[in-house]
């Protein structure tokens, strides 16, 4: 998997060619970002396991099976979404790639996923 951004933008690209992307340029009163953990962000702050630095991310690739959109617990304010990813290498741990915008209600931040070229979903949060 290689991670690209440029001019706001973000995208999540895999070997088998599934590409996670997510608009990141930020408004007033809102804050957008991603980060690695090595389990589903259920809880508000929940802590980086990688966050902005590079690790390497050669064998991983997203788990089209698992995919959650919603609120992390108690917090009505956050909006996260949710991908699996998984390791050809059996040894690698399972991480979660979340896509996070916080915000009064009157900001969105969209994403879209894409398999093989193919738009397969499109949101915000």
């Amino acid at each position: 998997m290689r991670i690209f951004e440029k001019d706001g933008k973000v995208n999540f690209v895999d070997d088998f060619n599934v590409l996670v992307g997510y608009d990141m340029r930020q408004n007033c009163c809102e804050h957008a970002i991603w980060k690695f953990t090595d389990t589903p962000v259920t809880k508000p702050n929940t802590k980086y396991l990688y966050g902005k630095a590079p690790i390497n991310l050669d064998k991983y690739r997203f788990d089209p099976k698992f995919f959650y959109k919603g609120h992390p617990e108690s917090d009505y304010e956050t909006r996260i979404a949710v991908f699996r990813l998984t390791p050809s290498d059996t040894s690698l741990p399972i991480m979660y790639l979340t896509l996070e915008n916080t915000h009064n209600g009157y900001y969105a931040h969209g994403f879209t996923v894409e398999m093989g070229g193919l738009e397969i979903l499109a949101d915000s949060l």
